[in-house]
């Protein structure tokens, strides 16, 4: 008999399950999802209210497979950076409104 083998999760894990599980998610990776979710049913609609709820959940664990073994990690990284920088830029625009 084999004893147990620990699991070590890195950040790209983490990440990765971020991505997947809304209830695993880092605020910045959600309002990503968020953005692009929200481009989803500007640009497809009717592609985009298919599915309702399991259809989102469904996208968001085909989009952090797709990031996994396409080695995107990084361009997900940088999406997320600019996506906070530009949300922050429109609620100090707001604000000075």
């Amino acid at each position: 008999m084999q004893a147990e083998e620990k699991v070590v999760l890195e950040a790209s894990d983490t990440l990765l399950s971020s991505v997947i599980d809304e209830t695993k998610s880092q605020p910045k990776i959600e309002t990503v999802i968020n953005v692009l979710q929200q481009g989803l049913r500007m640009k497809q609609p009717m592609v985009a209210g298919i599915g309702g709820n399991d259809g989102l959940r469904l996208s968001r664990a085909a989009f952090g497979t797709m990031l996994k073994f396409c080695d995107k990690l990084e361009v997900l990284l940088k999406l997320t950076e600019d996506v906070h920088v530009a949300a922050n830029s429109i609620g100090e625009a707001e604000q000075g409104d």
